[in-house]
């Protein structure tokens, strides 16, 4: 299940880059079940490069930018196997493992401003 707020505010405002990373995010944590019927959910997914490039068509560059861009406005998260938070590039370069974890909360909208101006 895809929270409201990712189609009502982050599907206008997030580049189409950052939009794909944050919905494989979405698919691989909020969309996981344990089994069927299971109401269960992951709360973090190791998630590699090649996965986000097969899944979202982008490349490696654009991905990079969008998981960055993503982290510094609050709506992803990565740590590494031990979590530890890993908030820049030079900090996950080299890791075996990035945990990607979605920090959306309903009812929590981070409203980006990158000098648009908002309806609200």
């Amino acid at each position: 299940m895809i929270p409201n707020e990712v189609i009502d505010v982050y599907l206008r405002e997030l580049k189409p880059g950052e939009l794909k990373v944050l919905l494989v995010v979405l698919r691989q944590t909020l969309g996981y079940s344990q089994g069927k019927g299971s109401k269960r959910r992951k709360i973090q997914d190791w998630i590699s490069i090649s996965q986000f490039k097969e899944k979202t068509g982008c490349d490696g560059k654009t991905i990079s930018l969008a998981i960055q861009s993503l982290i510094d406005l609050g709506i992803v998260s990565v740590s590494d196997g031990q979590g530890n938070k890993l908030a820049s590039a030079q900090k996950r370069r080299g890791k075996r493992r990035l945990y990607f974890r979605q920090t959306l909360r309903t009812g929590d909208i981070r409203w980006i401003t990158r000098g648009y101006e908002g309806d609200n």
